[in-house]
């Protein structure tokens, strides 16, 4: 996540401004908050890449 390399999770996190308050899908919603299009777009593609080796994962337990 940008400003906090730290933190891996694109589903939920601790927010940039809220301490430890979670926040939901952070990445994406901090960049739309910023507002950040390119940020906000990246984060996106990042969600997305994680749900689909997610999925891929599932899938292959079949």
């Amino acid at each position: 996540m940008p400003k906090r390399s730290w933190y891996k999770h694109t589903i939920y996190a601790p927010g940039e401004f809220t301490g430890y308050a979670a926040v939901v899908i952070p990445g994406v919603n901090e960049g739309i908050d910023a507002p950040d299009a390119t940020r906000a777009q990246a984060q996106l593609a990042a969600l997305t890449a994680a749900l689909n080796r997610s999925a891929a994962i599932l899938e292959s337990a079949k």
